[in-house]
């Protein structure tokens, strides 16, 4: 994951049920690919990574390549994982 210089605000779409964070603001702070979480170390799982696991029911479906983000949700200031298509309007 890379530290961006300059941090990015987004919506998140309205159909993410996890955590009711569906439709919040997203400030994203580092960005990767897929294979970072498919690479990921189980043994040393991070909730933020545990939880988009879950919640993504097509995760081996996906391209390696699809672009993931790591950030907070505003109103609740907790760290996510999010993938590019779970941004409105990308």
């Amino acid at each position: 994951m890379k530290d961006l210089e300059e941090y990015r605000l987004v919506t998140l779409i309205d159909t993410i049920k996890h955590q009711n964070i569906g439709g919040k603001n997203f400030r994203i702070e580092k960005e990767g690919c897929m294979s970072y979480i498919l690479d990921y170390n189980f043994d040393n799982m991070t909730p933020a990574v545990h939880n988009f696991i879950l919640r993504r029911d097509d995760i081996l479906e996906v391209d390696d390549n699809m672009k993931i983000y790591y950030g907070h949700v505003l109103d609740t200031n907790l760290g996510y994982f999010i993938a590019e298509d779970e941004i409105k309007g990308e």
